[in-house]
Parts: C-alpha cells; structure tokens; sequence
C-alpha cells in the first residue's frame, strides 16, 4: 500500500474510527472519527496513522540530557531554563563534591551565576513542579556534563532534531566530519558548537 503525507491543522478529521490506530496526545476520537489536536503532518501507512508535530513543546524524560541556561537560585541549588513547559531544578549537592552542602557557607554563584549555560542530564520527572537534574552521569567524564564556556548556540524546534540526527545518526556525522570543531546536541532542541566561525 503506498504511504500518503497531508498537512493538518487541529480539530481536522483525519480518519474514520479504528481499533488499529493509537489514540495518544495528537489523535483524539469524537463523532466525527479520529480528529487531529496539533498542526502537522499526517502519515498513513499500512493500517496505522500518525501525526509528526510541525512544532513541539519539549517534554523531558529521564535520562534526557539537555542544554538549558540558569535563570536563578533556590535555597539549595539552581533553577534552570531548558525552553520546556516547565524550569529544571538542579541540587547544590550535584556541584559540591567532597563535602555537604551548607547554605550558611556556600555562595551559589560561585559555582552557577545567572546566565551560564550548562548542560545537565534529566534525573527526575515529576508532573507537578520543576524536573530535576544532575551532573553525575553513567560515563564518569562526561565533559558535555556542567559549566559550558565559549560555545555558539542555537535553538532548534524538537520535532526536527531527527532530521539533523539522521538514521543512526548518519547526518550528524557527516555534519561533525566537516566541522573544524565540537559540537554538541541537547535532546531539548539546543545545539552548541565551539571551533571557528
């Protein structure tokens, strides 16, 4: 069966009623049929419907890393910015090693001032409130991990981060084998890159 691509705008009907399609956050069923929520692309294959979002609010999951920028202080750590529906809290006990954190001592800003962008790796999802946030990852020198200094930034809309990656990442590579440089992907749309201009 050939695979068919339409552009929709929410409230559009995209499809009768079918037990094989997934209902989920862009398709709903009402009297109508299966109806869009989101403006997008519909793709049709064989039984199955899925709408590919135009553009996207980033939902973090565990285990995510993220490019995000300190946009202030709570009593015992940093609120930061990952362009999300909702700000990522980082603990100052991910900063300080070797010892306990003490507020009464330790100056936030000495570590994290506002505006430093940093890149941290999701560690908790909560449905209320901030997502929490870690420097400690799995590969003990990780340098994506903490203060990012000197790098360009750019903002890109997560539905199109596949694109960029490619399969496998096959287009990733193919972009980091003709840069002169380093560049790093967040899986909140934020790609930072250092080397020349």
């Amino acid at each position: 069966m050939e695979e068919r691509k339409n552009l929709v705008t929410p409230g559009v009907t995209i499809g009768r009623k079918d037990r094989r399609v997934k209902l989920g956050d862009f398709i709903i069923e009402d009297y109508r049929g299966l109806v869009s929520t989101i403006m997008g692309v519909v793709h049709r294959g064989r039984g199955s419907i899925d709408i590919i979002p135009y553009k996207d609010v980033y939902k973090p999951k565990k285990g995510d890393y993220v490019i995000g920028v300190v946009v202030g202080y709570a009593p015992n750590g940093w609120i930061i910015d990952i362009g999300s529906y909702t700000k990522v809290f980082l603990p100052a006990s991910e900063a300080i090693v070797n010892r306990r954190f003490d507020p009464r001592k330790d100056e936030l800003s000495r570590y994290f001032s506002v505006g430093d962008v940093v890149g941290v790796l999701i560690s908790d999802v909560r449905r209320l409130g901030y997502f929490n946030a870690t420097l400690k990852s799995p590969n003990e020198k990780d340098r994506r991990l903490g203060k990012l200094k000197d790098y360009y930034m750019m903002k890109v809309v997560t539905s199109k981060l596949p694109r960029i990656i490619g399969k496998k990442g096959s287009m990733i590579k193919i972009i980091k084998n003709k840069l002169d440089g380093d560049l790093i992907l967040g899986q909140n749309g934020v790609i930072i890159y250092k080397g020349p201009y």
